[in-house]
């Protein structure tokens, strides 16, 4: 079986020179059987292209390019859409299905954001913070890892209704954020789901920095200045003393940070959930966490005003007998973001006028949705 190996660089004016060389290689090769089909393509120029070094391979001198190799039966076809990097095919007729991949800067609002903006896109409800990672499967590619889901949401009315599914990927390297992605009637995906995480596995990214793995996407935020992060990111010049960046952010979180005091450890989250989220079901989960008993009302204890980043937000302070949760729910742009400070009491409370002062201290890039 032949196999298809595509890279996409972004850069006409490279092609144009790289397309002359490959025409010299196709006459010699065009007897032969065996081995590889690559093409060349150009698409329109998304970022400016770094000059390639003498003697390197298109791929090496593509740091911002994906490449990758097509399952049988799929295709490249022209793009539907201009947010797009590429889009595929695959199927005819009624099972024929279109696979569009996307490249935003930074983390692009992260995992759990996403995932909950496709939840609602086949119909299902926004998932907690909690329910996520259940969600998804970690999917490994060649030389870097990414995260996958595959949703299913409720049929449509009638005898005949087919029910909707998503399948799709996202990819973060050191710059960017790569999604792909394909929708349509179960039973049709049922078909393609094999290919689909086959050519997940086989995409590179030219030579890009992967991001850590991504038990969900990293900020970029750093402390002592170190911020500057992706599109839509939190960010922020300092931390308090004690509190350190985690390397890998804690799963579905964008950012999470360890707080530590008098040999004690607290759980700093940042996380954002798309969907409509109910305030007083996430102030009773988090009442249930540190053993506190349900509120009938918000009115029964209401949570405390607090600005982020120039949004109005919600301070609520829960603490049970060992444990406590600073929690300030915040909504910005259609996500609700969540910053969560869990751990023992007598540190936590500790901690209360840092955590203000932090969460006070957030500012946000602009940024999109895939």
């Amino acid at each position: 079986m032949k196999s298809e190996t595509t890279l996409r660089t972004g850069s006409p004016s490279r092609h144009a020179r790289a397309l002359a060389c490959l025409g010299a290689l196709l006459v010699v090769c065009a007897g032969c059987d065996e081995g590889p089909q690559v093409r060349a393509y150009s698409v329109p120029k998304e970022t400016p292209p770094l000059p390639a070094a003498r003697g390197m391979s298109s791929a090496a001198a593509a740091p911002r390019g994906m490449a990758w190799s097509l399952p049988a039966g799929w295709a490249e076809v022209a793009n539907t859409s201009s947010m797009r990097f590429a889009t595929l095919a695959a199927g005819t007729d009624d099972d024929r299905i279109e696979i569009a991949i996307t490249r935003l800067v930074g983390s692009a609002g992260g995992v759990a954001g996403n995932v909950n903006r496709w939840r609602d896109q086949v119909g299902l409800p926004a998932a907690s913070e909690e329910e996520l990672p259940s969600m998804v499967e970690r999917i490994t590619a060649r030389g870097t890892e990414g995260l996958m889901v595959d949703l299913i949401g409720p049929a449509g009315e009638g005898a005949e209704a087919a029910a909707p599914r998503m399948l799709a990927a996202i990819f973060p390297t050191e710059a960017n954020t790569w999604f792909i992605k394909t929708a349509g009637d179960r039973a049709v995906l049922d078909a393609h789901r094999e290919a689909f995480v086959e050519f997940c596995s086989s995409v590179t990214f030219g030579g890009a920095a992967a991001a850590a793995p991504p038990s969900a996407m990293p900020s970029g935020a750093m402390p002592g200045g170190g911020g500057g992060g992706g599109d839509g990111a939190p960010v922020w010049d300092r931390l308090p003393e004690g509190w350190a960046v985690d390397a890998s952010p804690k799963s579905m979180s964008v950012a999470s940070i360890t707080v530590s005091g008098s040999d004690q450890q607290a759980a700093l989250t940042i996380t954002p959930l798309g969907g409509s989220q109910d305030m007083l079901s996430n102030v009773n989960r988090w009442r249930r966490q540190v053993g506190l008993g349900p509120l009938a009302s918000l009115a029964d204890d209401p949570p405390r005003p607090i600005e982020v980043a120039g949004a109005p937000g919600h301070l609520i302070n829960a603490g049970g007998a060992d444990q406590r949760i600073l929690a300030v729910v915040s909504v910005r742009g259609g996500m609700t973001w969540f910053y969560k400070l869990s751990g023992p009491d007598p540190l936590v409370s500790s901690q209360l006028d840092a955590f203000n002062e932090f969460i006070r201290s957030i500012r946000f890039t602009e940024g999109g949705n895939a």
